[in-house]
């Protein structure tokens, strides 16, 4: 199936006539120039040098590490606007899009049953934008994951990267963030969690959980509770959880009943900080992982951050 990326911007362009040039796997490299393309110093040979550098860029490619290749180039006619059409493989993905015939701007058509549409944006202000969705590299990625303690969805993420969290063990810095609501009243500020007061209150004994004991003991208590307690028997099951996983309940108790306030303001700013109101999200030296939920993929993003990869990183 062909996957088709919408941006912003509407360009008028003069194009026209019909070719259609296939690249084969083998045949990597393309003639300098071509007859009957209708732009002054445009070749077949720098459409497809443009169109190499796009999909290089691809966080798919540049962070994830997946392979690619220009499968075919052709001129079409599209809404009147003659253009480039490119046909890209990212892994097992097709990619379609269009250049300008001057190759400056990128265009991507879209279809459906009530509406067709063309838009696009400069090249390099394309090329910019993708950039933006590649973290920094540090010599200890920063990783920090939005959650509720029963949103599904955030207990879903937290069984898919809590053993690769505990692999990474120090050469990562990790830290769950909680996601609240803040009303502010006459009678002072109340905190809401999306599922009700009871998971407000599991999040906070978590997120004390990590604070007294570290990430290793975090993992191990929020994977058992996802696999043995339910919203409805948290308040009696996760002492039960605790105690499988040597942890003092009073201590956490008493944590919580110290440290209330600053655990919700601490995650509540971090929240604001990155605009997070979305279960689960993971955010990895401020940027956002916006792939599918896979643990590869998710250790490739974290791998990419390092400035020296570590062992686990092969």
């Amino acid at each position: 199936m062909e996957r088709e990326i919408a941006i912003l911007l509407l360009i008028i362009l003069v194009f026209s006539s019909s070719l259609v040039y296939v690249l084969s796997k083998a045949q990597k490299k393309t003639p300098e120039t071509i007859e009957n393309l209708s732009h002054t110093n445009v070749s077949l040979e720098s459409i497809q040098k443009i169109a190499e550098n796009i999909l290089r860029n691809l966080p798919d490619v540049s962070i994830l590490g997946e392979d690619y290749e220009i499968k075919e180039i052709s001129k079409e006619n599209v809404l009147g606007f003659p253009l480039y059409k490119i046909r890209g493989r990212i892994g097992d993905n097709i990619l379609v899009f269009y250049l300008s015939n001057d190759l400056s701007y990128i265009l991507f058509y879209s279809k459906t049953d009530s509406m067709v549409s063309i838009s696009g944006t400069r090249i390099n202000d394309f090329l910019m934008e993708m950039r933006k969705m590649v973290p920094k590299k540090t010599i200890k990625p920063k990783v920090y994951l939005f959650i509720m303690s029963y949103c599904p969805f955030g207990n879903q993420m937290e069984n898919l990267i809590g053993p690769l969290i505990k692999e990474f063990s120090d050469r990562i810095v990790f830290e769950p963030v909680y996601i609240y609501s803040k009303i502010s009243t006459i009678n002072g500020t109340r905190w809401r969690s999306l599922h009700g007061p009871k998971e407000l209150e599991e999040d906070l004994r978590e997120k004390a959980i990590f604070k007294i004991y570290g990430v290793g003991k975090w993992v191990d208590f929020v994977l058992d509770t996802n696999k043995n307690c339910s919203l409805q028997n948290i308040e009696t099951c996760w002492k039960e959880a605790a105690v499988r996983n040597k942890i003092d309940t009073n201590k956490v108790e008493t944590y919580v009943k110290e440290h209330r306030e600053e655990l919700l303001e601490n995650d509540y700013s971090l929240s604001n900080r990155y605009g997070v109101t979305a279960s689960p999200t993971l955010i990895v030296n401020d940027v956002e992982y916006k792939f599918r939920r896979d643990r590869e993929m998710i250790k490739r993003f974290i791998c990419y951050s390092f400035l020296e990869k570590p062992d686990i990183c092969g």
